[in-house]
């Protein structure tokens, strides 16, 4: 099964826990993590790879040791050491969110946002193009953020992002309520697709390569991270 993580960061997240927490991820995330201008950006990333090692920990019974993200062609990242073991992460705004399954996954969380110049069109194909021109106000926004996370989940599930999946994808609601991708007017096999309720502030899609998704977004607690990585940190 498809198994759906979120992590809500805390309002009030000091910089000085911040870096202690930077302390526990690994050597290659915190270089990168040193690059970033944007406290929240880091913040983000930090909670993301912490949430990852927690889930990893929880699966193979041990504390949460470091371990390296390896990335693969067109930077999809994965774990070298459990290679049986699919995941993707995504962060936007005061959320975390983490995929996991045995097959191909992606994920993608994004923060609904005014869409006062409209739309980027070249991102959806013709008939999406027709369905969003059909709306305006929230109605169009919501649509647009659904659909965008859908596509752009389905871009990481297949490794190479955006590039993939512009207008030659088209988004299909079929009866009973399932997802799908068409491509030339055939359905893309072993690409399923789902949305989940985060906020209503929020839009948050999956894709995986079966229709076993997860009936819920499992809600992980900021503190039980926190604490877990600060107070072990001596031992990682």
């Amino acid at each position: 099964m498809i198994e759906v993580y979120a992590l809500k960061i805390p309002t009030l997240l000091e910089d000085i826990l911040v870096d202690r927490l930077m302390r526990a991820v690994s050597p290659e995330q915190r270089e990168r993590l040193g690059r970033m201008h944007s406290r929240d950006e880091v913040r983000r990333s930090v909670l993301a790879e912490l949430l990852l090692r927690a889930l990893v920990a929880e699966r193979r019974g041990d504390g949460g040791s470091v371990f390296a993200i390896e990335r693969g062609d067109y930077g999809k990242p994965y774990l070298r050491h459990m290679p049986g073991l699919q995941f993707a992460l995504s962060h936007a705004g005061r959320w975390v969110v983490c995929a996991l399954d045995n097959h191909p996954v992606g994920v993608d969380v994004e923060e609904k946002r005014p869409l006062a110049d409209g739309y980027p069109e070249n991102f959806f194909s013709p008939q999406e193009r027709s369905e969003l021109n059909r709306l305006a106000g929230i109605q169009q926004r919501d649509r647009f953020f659904a659909m965008w996370t859908l596509k752009e989940s389905a871009g990481k599930a297949t490794g190479k992002g955006l590039s993939s999946a512009l207008v030659s994808w088209t988004l299909r609601y079929l009866p009973g309520g399932s997802i799908r991708l068409e491509e030339n007017g055939l359905l893309i096999p072993h690409m399923f697709l789902r949305t989940y309720d985060l906020e209503a502030s929020y839009s948050l899609a999956v894709c995986g390569a079966h229709p076993h998704f997860a009936p819920a977004v499992r809600l992980v607690p900021a503190v039980d991270i926190i604490t877990r990585f600060v107070g072990g940190m001596r031992h990682a």
